[in-house]
């Protein structure tokens, strides 16, 4: 659900008009810590309509990965990470917001975790038979026959070959504001302009729609067309180096084997130094030994190459 602006009003508008698209009761919401959902003006709606309201653990990352599974996906994925700004960009995001919802909520299966057992440093994965939230819906018993019957009638009047196309042109003039000034125009949006629910446009088919060949040229995947310059390497350090003081050692060890592995190194400043290196330090060191032999490759190549120039001035 596209928002103009992170206001309390505007949040809870925005759930309010989720919940009417929702073919079940809304029981339950899990936020992030963020000032557009802790605030009163959304708890008292929760109290209100009596919906549990639970958030993610401050400073605990790994939360976010469950509350916003979907946000890298389908959201990030086909909307990009350019910034917009305005009521134009707005209404944009919106028109697309309304045909993706469609399109993965019908036409994009996808698997449940059901079980996850860790033994002898293997993680076995058991999924579930992948389905859309379409038919994942049909098969709930929380859901009432009614509004499984209006579910399968929305259903037969879409075509995904025509929300595809719908898509992409969304997508195009959505675009089309990331590098655009904002507009000035900017209104306050009650919870009524929020749209509620958009209708399928019903789809009249002429006959069987044939298959590409193997000759057909496939189209590549719909994504975000990625516009900023690429980012310039890191050089810095983000935080203190624990190889620091022993550095020394390391390179005198590498030097008197340079084939000695980086574990067996590891393993034994460990057993030097009981309780200053843990075991998820052994990257870094992996890291910071690949950047010396690196250096000293690129440094034996150099040498290499300036020898010859020097043997004149040596018979001389």
């Amino acid at each position: 659900m596209a928002l103009l602006r992170r206001s309390e009003a505007d949040v809870s508008g925005a759930i309010h008009a989720t919940r009417q698209c929702l073919p079940f009761p809304l029981l339950g919401l899990d936020t992030d810590n963020g000032g557009e959902f802790i605030n009163h003006e959304l708890l008292r709606y929760c109290e209100k309509e009596k919906i549990t309201f639970t958030r993610s653990r401050p400073y605990r990352k790994n939360d976010q990965a469950h509350v916003e599974e979907k946000n890298g996906s389908v959201i990030r994925r086909l909307v990009g990470y350019d910034r917009y700004e305005g009521l134009e960009a707005w209404r944009s995001l919106t028109a697309l917001y309304g045909t993706l919802r469609l399109y993965v909520n019908h036409f994009q299966p996808s698997m449940k975790l059901l079980s996850k057992v860790r033994m002898e440093g293997h993680t076995t994965k058991c999924y579930d038979k992948a389905q859309t939230p379409y038919q994942r819906a049909l098969n709930s018993s929380a859901i009432a026959e009614e509004l499984k019957n209006g579910l399968r009638d929305g259903y037969q009047k879409l075509d995904p070959v025509v929300l595809l196309k719908e898509l992409e042109r969304s997508q195009d003039q959505f675009w089309e504001h990331a590098h655009k000034k904002p507009s000035h125009e900017i209104t306050s949006v009650v919870p009524s302009e929020i749209p509620q629910r958009a209708e399928p446009q019903r789809v009249v088919v002429a006959g069987p729609v044939s298959k590409p060949g193997p000759s057909a040229v496939q189209k590549p995947p719909r994504t975000y067309r990625r516009t900023r310059k690429p980012t310039v390497p890191r050089s810095w350090r983000t935080r203190k180096d624990p190889f620091a003081e022993v550095w020394g050692q390391v390179q005198l060890l590498l030097d008197i084997d340079p084939s000695r592995s980086v574990k067996d190194l590891f393993w034994e400043l460990q057993q030097r130094y009981a309780g200053k290196f843990s075991s998820g330090q052994l990257r870094t060191l992996q890291r910071r030994v690949k950047q010396r032999r690196r250096e000293q490759l690129y440094s034996r190549q150099s040498i290499q190459g300036s020898w010859p120039s020097l043997v004149p001035e040596l018979h001389a």
